[in-house]
């Protein structure tokens, strides 16, 4: 009897293929790309330091610096500091929803706003995530790397 399980085991072993080698390999990158437009230093670094083995972090510090990068590849995420972006947080996730290579990219809109009528407006924009008074960056991390890989 142990000789069957073992044997089963073993071959249940073999069969057994992660996710995210599937993703990795469906998508012929070894890693996550993440866009983060933020100017707060200690959230850029906490993120890249907390997603070093599922993602690639690119920090970005404007506007103009994110659609120039999101032209030129392929993304999986992006976070936008609405304390830094204001207003244009929610512009500019709709004009990236509204583009046909880039609606399948994960949005995270962070802010001070706990107004219902502009999360309202940043979901309805088409934001996959709306984070308030985002402090935890291990939280934050955690969450990325959830939507990234799930």
């Amino acid at each position: 009897m142990k000789s069957r399980r073992k044997a089963l085991k073993s071959l249940v072993g073999e069969k057994v293929v992660k996710i995210s080698d599937y993703r990795a390999m469906r998508n012929g990158r070894s890693s996550r790309r993440l866009a983060v437009v933020t100017d707060k230093k200690d959230l850029a670094e906490g993120l890249s330091e907390e997603l070093k083995s599922k993602a690639e972090v690119l920090v970005f510090d404007s506007r103009f610096a994110l659609e120039q990068a999101l032209k030129g590849g392929e993304w999986d995420g992006v976070v936008l500091d609405e304390r830094v972006l204001r207003e244009e947080a929610s512009t500019l996730c709709e004009k990236i929803k509204k583009n046909s290579k880039l609606e399948d990219v994960f949005v995270m809109i962070l802010s001070e706003v706990t107004d219902k009528e502009a999360v309202r407006i940043g979901y309805e924009k088409g934001c996959d995530e709306w984070i308030t008074k985002a402090q935890d960056v291990t939280h934050l991390a955690r969450l990325l790397s959830h939507h990234l890989n799930g």
